[in-house]
This record gives C-alpha cells, structure tokens and sequence, in this order.
C-alpha cells in the first residue's frame, strides 16, 4: 500500500526535525488506518527515496529505490514509533524480522 509521500530538504530540516514531522506522518497513517474494519495487520514496512545521483554522472535507473532506514530514520527509533502508535490505536503490527 502506498501510504503517501513524505516530503523534506536537508537544507532546511535537520534530523531531529526530520523524525518530528516523521512522527506526524506516521501517526496521521494510524489514525486514518484505524477507521477501516477489517484490517490486515501491519507486517511491512518501507521507507525509500528514488531521489538519488550518481556523482560520476552514470545513468541511475528511474525505478531504482534506496532505503533510507537506518540512514535518515533510526530503525529501533522507527519500531518502537510503530509499536507506540500500534497501542495508541489498538491496532496489530506483526514486522518479521528481516531475512539476509
């Protein structure tokens, strides 16, 4: 499910700000989420940017898309916000951990 866009600039927002109006972004989802009845659990969850460059000017693919957890949003920050909204909304969040 593509749950929005979360848009920011670094020039302007450090990361601190950053997870703040993350947190906003997230708890708005929640909210919104909350409302259906028949929910499927929150199994999975992507955070990725296709906003990247290559500084050699090589050809990036326009589908190529980085992960930006544990780069911009802290992963253990990241799941203890999930599990904190999860409570706040009675809702079930089932994330498996992640197979290498």
């Amino acid at each position: 499910m593509d749950s929005g866009r979360f848009l920011f600039n670094f020039e302007e927002t450090d990361k601190d700000e950053l997870f703040k109006i993350f947190r906003e972004k997230v708890e708005n989802f929640f909210k919104w989420y909350s409302n259906f009845h028949n929910q499927d659990p929150i199994a999975y969850v992507e955070l990725f940017t296709n906003d990247t460059s290559c500084e050699d000017g090589c050809h990036i693919p326009i589908d190529y898309h980085v992960s930006v957890i544990d780069l911009l949003i802290d992963k253990k920050k990241l799941l203890l916000l999930l599990k904190e909204q999860a409570e706040k909304y009675r809702m079930t969040i089932e994330i498996k951990p992640e197979e290498d």
